[in-house]
């Protein structure tokens, strides 16, 4: 279940995303495409998306990143996010990687959730294999008034009555 929610994360965080929205600053709120969940994302100056997914089949929520570099699939990542709060230690879950992006769920959550309700930037730097570091920034113009308008809609959207079968 694990690896399908990861996934749904995965295949929901592409510009496509974005097409019913509300914007606040630099952030933007919305139904993800499939109605699965809403999101209150963000998209940097070089097309990298970073956001909060909530899902309502599971009532989870997900921090994550969109980003032009490869990982392997189901690997953990160690990275530093930095943002007006201080720097925090993050971990990266690759849930899809593609030759030229890859889809990653970031946590711990309540850490992220913290930094991310800012005025500034924040960005996340990711060591390489050349031992030199990758930086990804994002601007959190706006994001404390999305990620409350998400969360209060999030709230109030039905909640699923699966009648799926399954085996436990």
């Amino acid at each position: 279940m694990k690896r399908f929610v990861a996934y749904i994360a995965a295949l929901c965080m592409t510009a496509s995303t974005f097409a019913q929205q509300t914007r606040f600053g630099d952030w933007s709120i919305g139904l993800i495409n499939d109605g699965s969940g809403m999101y209150a994302a963000t998209v940097n100056d070089s097309g990298h998306v970073f956001g909060k997914y909530c899902y309502t089949e599971t009532q989870m929520c997900y921090w994550t990143i969109s980003i032009n570099s490869t990982c392997e699939e189901d690997g953990s990542y160690a990275g530093l996010l930095n943002g007006e709060n201080a720097g925090v230690h993050v971990n990266s879950l690759c849930v899809r990687s593609t030759s030229d992006n890859s889809n990653q769920i970031i946590h711990p959550f309540d850490l992220i959730e913290r930094q991310v309700k800012g005025s500034g930037r924040m960005g996340i730097a990711f060591p390489m294999s050349s031992g030199e570091f990758r930086v990804y920034r994002w601007s959190l113009r706006g994001s404390s008034a999305a990620i409350k308008a998400m969360d209060e809609r999030f709230l109030k959207m039905p909640k699923p009555n699966n009648t799926k079968n399954q085996t436990l």
